[in-house]
């Protein structure tokens, strides 16, 4: 029997488990738990299948959210995670995409931080031909008027992010909590063609790399915008430890670098696998950023040029964190050849960025 397959996606606490519970079978609601809206339940890519009324077999597919607020799956691992269950899906001879819902929490009318995230990211993996299978899903509470949902309907279809989805034939859905609107909602994408997504055309039939996708290359954009406005508070954390005077004072703000600090490593690491997993990983690259790391300070500053063999070569600048380990450091190496390997380094590691 043929599989019809729906896949769900969205930020955490948006409903999609407790959208799947709502409409599986009683006896199968244990499968997935409901995650709380401060933690989210789904680390991975899940399914359950079941046969509806109708003898068609439906497989729903619950993934992580990008930029979960708990620990857990980076979002380079998310990427990595959703990119290769539907080129699984894609190669399965019994199973096809039918169907790919987005869930949009309604108290959020405006798109922006980890909503707008999640929403760009959806977007680049599912591509324009897809439109015409997506369901816009937006949980609500009973209470909701017909009035007060007709005003958020407007209100989304015209945001600029989710307009050119609803252009391109994506549709608009409320699900209101209960089984019968849950229905509805699968209902109308039982039955439609194959959905090609654009991840999997670019991975499968044009044989990109992950990072040369277009999520990939959105996704590297995410991360060193967000290293950057972490470069910007670790500058201004700089300044205000300066300027303190008490202990304690200092004491808080060091605390705070520190942790502003490793965010950056984390987000760099997931720079780091991004490329890894098209094999295009960097030579060497350190880890984390030392405590005494040099804010602002320009990647060519002679002073690390003069760095010997067993010490960190890294450097922070208003691009992000680019790393230089000890393999290109090399000891007595003449001053022109050391130039030459920060400057390498450097354009190597901008290329990217200026084709994204």
């Amino acid at each position: 029997m043929l599989v019809q397959t729906i896949v769900m996606m969205g930020p955490t606490g948006s409903g999609k488990s407790a959208f799947i519970n709502a409409l599986i079978p009683p006896k199968s609601s244990s499968y997935i738990q409901v995650g709380h809206w401060f933690e989210s339940e789904t680390d991975e890519v899940r399914h359950i299948e079941w046969v509806n009324d109708d003898g068609l077999r439906i497989k729903l597919v619950d993934t992580p959210g990008f930029n979960d607020a708990r620990e857990g799956p980076t979002d380079t691992e998310v990427l990595k995670m959703i990119a290769s269950f539907l080129e699984e899906e894609h190669k399965a001879q019994m199973s096809k995409i039918v169907g790919l819902i987005y869930m949009h929490p309604v108290s959020d009318t405006r798109v922006g931080g980890t909503l707008g995230r999640n929403l760009r990211m959806f977007y680049k993996l599912c591509g324009q031909d897809s439109l015409k299978n997506v369901v816009i899903v937006v949980s609500t509470r009973n209470e909701v008027t017909p009035e007060e949902w007709r005003r958020k309907q407007e209100i989304l279809s015209s945001d600029n992010l989710f307009k050119p989805l609803v252009d391109g034939g994506a549709i608009v859905r409320r699900h209101d909590g209960a089984r019968g609107s849950a229905s509805e909602i699968v209902n109308c994408l039982l039955g439609k063609d194959h959905a090609t997504t654009q991840i999997v055309r670019e991975l499968v039939h044009e044989r990109k790399a992950l990072e040369e996708t277009s999520a990939g290359v959105e996704l590297r954009s995410e991360l060193r915008a967000s290293l950057q406005k972490h470069m910007r508070q670790l500058e201004i954390l700089e300044g205000e430890l300066k300027l303190a005077t008490t202990p304690l004072a200092k004491k808080e703000l060091v605390e705070q670098k520190s942790t502003v600090k490793q965010s950056m490593s984390n987000l760099n690491q997931q720079l780091n696998g991004l490329e890894c997993h098209s094999g295009t990983c960097e030579i060497s690259a350190v880890d984390s950023l030392p405590s005494s790391a040099p804010i602002g300070r320009n990647l060519l500053d002679p002073d690390l040029l003069n760095r010997s063999s067993g010490s960190d070569g890294w450097v922070v600048s208003q691009q992000g964190v680019f790393t230089a380990g000890t393999t290109w450091m090399v000891p007595g190496a003449p001053s022109h050849m050391r130039w030459w390997f920060l400057v390498i380094t450097f354009a190597i590691r901008m290329t990217p960025s200026l084709f994204s």
